[in-house]
């Protein structure tokens, strides 16, 4: 913090994502076709919460999004009314 204070603690990352699998058999008057496919699908932007508490009672809530490269932000609230935005 501004004033030295260290906050110390956790975050959850809610990382998600879909597979999907599909099969056809077509019936026509020309023939049978047949057809398969499958799919993968991950967000490019993962949720996240930080939570932290410091020595001296500051604590500090941060809510945002993170992306599959390392890269995200947030925004963050203490509990003495001190907004930040964090960008990494």
């Amino acid at each position: 913090m501004p004033d030295g204070e260290i906050l110390n603690g956790n975050y959850r990352l809610a990382v998600g994502g879909a597979v999907s699998t599909g099969f056809a058999t077509v019936n026509g008057p020309r023939g049978t076709s047949v057809a398969s496919g499958s799919s993968s699908a991950v967000p490019t932007q993962n949720p996240f919460t930080v939570q932290a508490v410091g020595a001296r009672g500051t604590t500090i809530i941060c809510q945002g999004t993170a992306g599959g490269f390392g890269h995200g932000d947030a925004v963050c609230m203490t509990n003495r009314g001190a907004q930040y935005q964090m960008m990494f």
